[in-house]
């Protein structure tokens, strides 16, 4: 018997998409834009993240109590 008989998961090194998702060729992965150097301090700024939390912190906190009153 000369005839290869397929292995379940044989074929594992060639990528296949999942059902339902189809990409179109033209797309590729570099097509998205990559931020600034100064959208990236902003990302990476401790400090600034710290005054960020606690201005949308209170923003919810007004929010809630607004809705007790």
């Amino acid at each position: 018997m000369s005839a290869k008989q397929p292995t379940p998961g044989g074929d594992r090194d060639q990528p296949q998409t999942p059902a339902g998702r189809v990409f179109p060729d033209n797309l590729a992965a570099s097509t998205a834009p990559m931020p600034t150097a100064h959208t990236v301090r902003m990302r990476t700024n401790l400090p600034l993240q710290v005054v960020r939390f606690g201005i949308v912190n209170l923003k919810m906190l007004r929010m809630v109590l607004k809705s007790h009153n």
